[in-house]
């Protein structure tokens, strides 16, 4: 069972939404910001905007299947597996106009265009995006299509780095005056990062036991990481009832703290002290996180961070609604 997880509200579906009516976005990541159409609603309005306002090589992020579909043969450049520059062959001219690559654009992005709808070498850049997106790779070209798709477009990306009227990329401090000024809407790759995390199952449930300790009485439910594949335990004493004010422990893994004879790691007592409190509490939650191990002698606390994504949708697959978090050997609210 795939846990589902909550949408979160904020800058990335305002931009999907001005996406999906054929608006450009601001796109802001590093050094530079990225203006991003989504190619399917490429106008040569639109398209003439973007070479205004940026470097005017248009980049057209995709994914590895649809460039193979195109028969692009991949060219490695700067960082990312590109492919040679196309124009549509049909309805251009001389391929350069924005009215030409508005069209290109939009044969990129019809998932029913073939190779012989494409000359090379043109003025379109198609470039690969990692797969993943932004949680495999931070970029602008992962970003750029992980928005297109937010958006429910066909997943094809028209970026070009944002300039001034110099020519010199406009610094990462002043996109928010050019979007202001324009009226576009800005979003950053860590916002994408963050509403991916957040909108998307990061966790599936993937088996439970019933599982008798020297504490008490515990369910383990195992988790699995969707991206990954890195295993989680759920230990669950007592009915969880209406899920409020849960008693919740966090702990991740330890292997020094899991050897009887080690010496100078806390972790083994307090992943006991944390079982000993959810008993005693009488319903409780402690969650077990693999894959990131950290000792206890070398941090000040035991426990994940509370806004763990993982964590956070462990919990709502439980029911919990309200957790009460216990961290190390003290407990906080």
């Amino acid at each position: 069972m795939t846990v589902t997880a909550a949408p979160r509200s904020g800058s990335v579906e305002q931009a999907g939404a001005d996406l999906a009516r054929g608006r450009p976005v601001v796109l802001a990541g590093g050094d530079a910001g990225h203006l991003v159409l989504a190619a399917r609603t490429a106008t040569p309005e639109a398209v003439a905007f973007l070479v205004r306002h940026t470097s005017g090589v248009l980049r057209a992020a995709m994914s590895a299947a649809d460039l193979e579909r195109l028969d692009l043969p991949p060219v490695v450049a700067r960082g990312h597996t590109s492919a040679v520059p196309v124009d549509a062959a049909v309805g251009t001219t001389d391929g350069v106009r924005a009215a030409d690559r508005a069209r290109t654009l939009r044969v990129l992005a019809d998932p029913g265009s073939g190779p012989e709808q494409l000359t090379a070498p043109g003025h379109v850049f198609p470039v690969r995006a990692r797969e993943g997106g932004v949680l495999a790779h931070l970029g602008p070209v992962e970003a750029a299509l992980d928005l297109v798709r937010s958006a429910g477009e066909p997943p094809v990306a028209a970026l070009a780095e944002i300039v001034g009227d110099d020519g010199d990329l406009v610094p990462a401090g002043e996109l928010v005056l050019f979007a202001a000024r324009h009226d576009l809407a800005l979003v950053s790759v860590d916002e994408v990062v963050r509403y991916r995390r957040h909108a998307e199952p990061q966790v599936e449930r993937a088996a439970e036991a019933r599982l008798p300790l020297r504490e008490g009485e515990f369910r383990a439910i195992g988790y699995r990481e969707v991206r990954g594949g890195a295993e989680h335990l759920a230990l669950v004493h007592g009915e969880l009832g209406d899920g409020e004010d849960v008693l919740v422990v966090i702990h991740p893994e330890c292997p020094a703290g899991a050897l009887p004879a080690s010496l100078g790691c806390g972790c083994g007592a307090h992943l006991r002290s944390g079982l000993a409190a959810v008993v005693e509490e009488g319903r409780g939650v402690l969650v077990y996180l693999r894959g990131q191990p950290r000792c206890g002698a070398l941090h000040d606390t035991a426990a994940a961070p509370p806004d763990d994504v993982r964590v956070a949708q462990v919990l709502r697959d439980l029911g919990v609604r309200s957790p009460r978090l216990r961290r190390g050997s003290s407990a906080t609210t």
